[in-house]
């Protein structure tokens, strides 16, 4: 299904997305509750300064969207449309204060030259590139129906006439990749299902519900290795727990993967931010300074992300240009999200444990200590104002001390 919404999406004309986008956005936040457009009555683009806009009751403020379709010339034109917003024709210039940019294509480093023209006229700026609007839009199964609806009625018909799939609703079809649309395949993969089942501590009545299945005894039996189970069933118990695929169907690889963050890693952040995360936990190896990031996304679905950056400063040689950003991107994980990322300090072989990619990562974090839970938080306290600041090397470690000491020494070189 992430294929063809992302096939449908690219696809769009101008008002078709812009269509597309007035419908979407309400769902992911109420500041678009008043969602206005500036197309016509016949349904078509006018020109303008802005594509949609909403009025921020809470702030008295308006939220301005620019969307685009283009997939040549979009740098040009987006920063072009950026200072469109501060012409004389668009009214509402003087009481914006956030800007969210759609764009119905890969948006690559060029996302911080669109962030950067916000920031000098005072706005905070939000984009959605086709990756992250593709994620959105597949927790909104109603819009999924309207974008893919030929699509998905052709695989229902199909599906009637092939009782082996154990797909008997239109939730289950939903999840389907349209890789498989043609043909759906079966894997005997039952004991690494069972397997995976019993570590998380779940029944079999319970796990049906949680992945939706129809039947108790046709997933026993598919446990006993008496049937096969269908792509369907393997992606959506992959979705629901964050399972690798590769890992289930072919006993290959990481059971849960782990994927990377760079040094400048905002691309991952507003990913991250995209998919409205339950909770955020940084895990810190004492030794080695290596990091890591647990995503609570939903259900027992948890995603693993590796910095590419060790935090032990004091090492590097060369590179302490990079410190500033550094700070700046674990400074917007504290602050982009409604709830304060958690934190672990780790001994080192909890930290090889938890990236041998065999355990989840709920299961992990029962195991370790919560007395650092804070750890993350008090980071960023660089300048020591926290009245609580000199208990730090007590609580955390001299290596907690130290990356402070990087941090505040590098943002006054930064300054400069």
């Amino acid at each position: 299904m992430i294929d063809l919404l992302q096939f449908k999406i690219g696809t769009m004309n101008g008002s078709e997305f812009e269509r597309y986008i007035r419908r979407l956005l309400p769902k992911i936040s109420h500041n678009f509750k008043n969602i206005k457009a500036t197309y016509n009555y016949k349904g078509k683009e006018t020109k303008g300064p802005v594509d949609l806009f909403s009025y921020k009751e809470s702030t008295g403020s308006y939220v301005a969207v620019i969307c685009t379709t283009q997939s040549e010339g979009v740098r040009k034109k987006l920063l072009s449309d950026i200072g469109s917003l501060r012409s004389e024709k668009c009214h509402i210039r003087d009481d914006i204060d956030e800007v969210i940019i759609c764009v119905s294509s890969v948006v690559r480093t060029e996302e911080i030259e669109y962030r950067e023209k916000c920031r000098e006229c005072g706005w905070r700026a939000e984009i959605h590139s086709i990756d992250s609007l593709v994620y959105l839009t597949n927790e909104h199964p109603d819009i999924v129906d309207d974008l893919c609806a030929k699509e998905i009625q052709e695989i229902i018909n199909r599906n009637k006439n092939n009782e082996i799939l154990f797909m008997d609703d239109k939730a289950n079809i939903q999840q389907e990749d349209i890789e498989r649309t043609q043909r759906v395949r079966m894997y005997d993969c039952g004991e690494r299902i069972k397997a995976i089942r019993e570590e998380l501590g779940i029944s079999a009545s319970r796990f049906i519900e949680l992945t939706d299945f129809k039947s108790e005894k046709s997933l026993l039996s598919i446990e006993n290795r008496e049937h096969e189970a269908s792509s369907t069933l393997i992606e959506t118990i992959c979705q629901k727990t964050g399972l690798s695929q590769r890992w289930i169907k072919h006993n290959e690889g990481y059971k849960y993967e782990i994927d990377s963050i760079s040094t400048w890693g905002l691309d991952k952040l507003e990913l991250i931010k995209s998919w409205k995360p339950k909770s955020l936990y940084f895990l810190i190896n004492k030794e080695s300074m290596s990091l890591l990031l647990l995503a609570h996304l939903h259900d027992l679905n948890w995603k693993t992300f590796s910095f590419s950056f060790t935090l032990d400063f004091w090492n590097w040689w060369g590179d302490e240009k990079y410190i500033p950003e550094i700070f700046d991107l674990l400074n917007r994980f504290s602050k982009d999200f409604t709830q304060c990322p958690y934190g672990r300090i780790l001994e080192d072989q909890e930290y090889k444990e938890i990236t041998s990619g065999n355990i989840h990562p709920s299961i992990f974090l029962k195991k370790t200590d919560t007395f650092s839970v804070n750890w993350f938080d008090d980071l960023q306290d660089i300048h020591h104002q926290y009245p609580i600041s000199n208990n730090y090397e007590a609580w955390y470690g001299d290596w907690f001390v130290k990356v402070q000491s990087y941090f505040r020494k590098y943002e006054k070189k930064s300054e400069i």
